[in-house]
């Protein structure tokens, strides 16, 4: 049985890291929004940037931990073509 796959339709750690690249770029915008003087102007404005920065934060180990799984799918599929 031959088996094909179309590795660049596949997703590689290295793209992953360009999206947790740009969450940590939010990340440090929201963090200094809630430090700037103008976050203090409404009561929950400061609270709100750095909500904003947890979820994201908590998105990034969320990636962190599917990469396992999607390094693990890329080895199994790369032995499975070889074999």
């Amino acid at each position: 049985m031959s088996k094909n796959i179309d590795f660049e339709q596949t997703v590689s750690e290295f793209e992953i890291n360009g999206i947790n690249d740009k969450i940590k770029g939010v990340i440090a915008l929201l963090d200094s929004l809630s430090l700037s003087d103008e976050a203090g102007s409404h009561k929950y404005q400061a609270k709100s940037y750095e909500t904003l920065g947890l979820i994201l934060n908590s998105c990034i180990d969320d990636i962190e931990n599917l990469k396992k799984g999607i390094e693990y799918m890329d080895t199994k599929m790369r032995e499975n073509i070889s074999n």
